[in-house]
């Protein structure tokens, strides 16, 4: 979000109508610092800002997902522009797959010994920072990795797939008209293609 290109996108989808959506999938982290830290402002109003419509969603929440993203790419295929959808959510590997501390939990026998050898050959070096430096450093590495173990990506409260099963599993009508939105969808999009390689 904080990047020129994705606001001159954004800025040139507007003035030009493109038929464009924009997804912030939203964890409250840039890769490896916290949002607050580096973004001022609210994002919604970045979006309203330059003209196009903003809407705030539950990205762990399937079907909120797939209604308002329903809707904006409606409002794309007729004419009306752009819109941005800010859904906050949890990324359960982070914003890479394989980030270390995410592994050294899952895993630790294999990938701890990866980095504590280095840790451990740093720390004991003579010449490095005074002592009382290094143990600071050594408890700020090791604090991040216990934090890991309370990590909301471990939660399976806040699997998306887990919650719309739950949710649509005790709701026979909603699970019935969403199989019936996505059998239109599918079908129509199949029609498009067909007349386009036909013609």
């Amino acid at each position: 979000m904080n990047q020129g290109m994705l606001m001159e996108s954004m800025n040139l989808a507007s003035v030009w109508n493109l038929p464009v959506l924009f997804v912030c999938k939203d964890d409250g982290w840039a890769i490896t610092t916290q949002s607050k830290s580096v973004t001022a402002g609210d994002l919604n109003d970045r979006a309203h800002g330059l003209g196009i419509p903003a809407v705030e969603l539950d990205g762990c929440d399937v079907s909120e997902v797939w209604e308002a993203a329903h809707s904006a790419i409606e409002r794309a295929r007729s004419g009306q522009g752009p819109t941005f959808l800010h859904a906050r959510c949890v990324h359960f590997e982070g914003h890479f797959l394989g980030i270390q501390l995410i592994r050294m939990v899952r895993d630790p026998l294999r990938e701890v010994p990866k980095i504590a050898i280095q840790l451990t050959q740093s720390f004991l070096h003579p010449g490095r920072a005074v002592l009382h430096e290094r143990l600071a450093g050594l408890k700020l590495v090791l604090t991040a990795v216990l934090s890991t173990l309370h990590d909301p990506r471990r939660d399976l409260a806040n699997d998306p797939v887990r919650r719309a099963r739950t949710a649509l599993l005790s709701d026979p009508v909603r699970l019935q008209k969403l199989e019936d939105q996505i059998e239109k969808v599918i079908s129509d999009d199949l029609s498009i293609a067909l007349t386009e390689v036909s013609s």
